[in-house]
């Protein structure tokens, strides 16, 4: 089973023109798996078109066990300033403590937003993202090329940590359905 739970606190005040915020994040959360699988028999016409992996799972063997829990404690701050009538831009950052790992991630974004009209308004941005749970992949035969399920696992080093820079470009029609 997975489970999570957090909460946040976020503080944000405003003038014309100008919006700052500040705030603090708390998620954990808990992976507990156990199964037993019992294989049943095959065929013998099923054997040789199929071959019988080894696991119903590529990466665990039919009796597993894995419980892991995870805390992540973000701290995040942002300003959103209107630079004209028409140009707005966001700057932001999030730092991440990993308490599984004992990582600190860092993560910057931005974000400009071009009125076109004011119905079309044009956006391009920046940020980086992390993942602390993955997936494996691997098979434990080079038979079984059938993976049903997926199982997540919390990363136990910091370079499990998956990264990501996301960069976006794009239109807003925010007037599109309101006709």
């Amino acid at each position: 089973s997975i489970s999570e739970l957090g909460g946040r606190v976020e503080l944000r005040t405003a003038t014309t023109g100008k919006e700052v915020g500040a705030g603090v994040e708390v998620r954990r959360m808990n992976l507990d798996y156990n199964w037993r699988i019992k294989w049943q028999g095959y065929t013998d016409l099923e054997e040789i078109f199929i071959p019988r992996a080894q696991s119903f799972f590529d990466y665990a063997p039919d009796l597993f066990t894995y419980a892991s829990k995870n805390m992540n404690l973000s701290v995040f701050l942002f300003s959103r300033i209107n630079l004209s009538e028409r140009f707005d831009a966001t700057i932001g950052y999030r730092g991440t403590y990993v308490e599984r790992t004992r990582a600190l991630l860092h993560s910057p974004y931005c974000n400009v937003e071009y009125a076109v009209t004011p119905e079309v308004q044009m956006y391009l941005g920046y940020g980086r993202y992390y993942q602390t749970f993955y997936v494996l992949k691997d098979s434990k035969t080079k038979d079984n090329f059938f993976s049903p399920f997926t199982a997540y696992f919390h990363s136990a080093y910091g370079d499990e940590i998956a990264t990501s820079d996301h960069l976006a470009l794009g239109v807003k029609l925010p007037e599109l359905l309101h006709g």
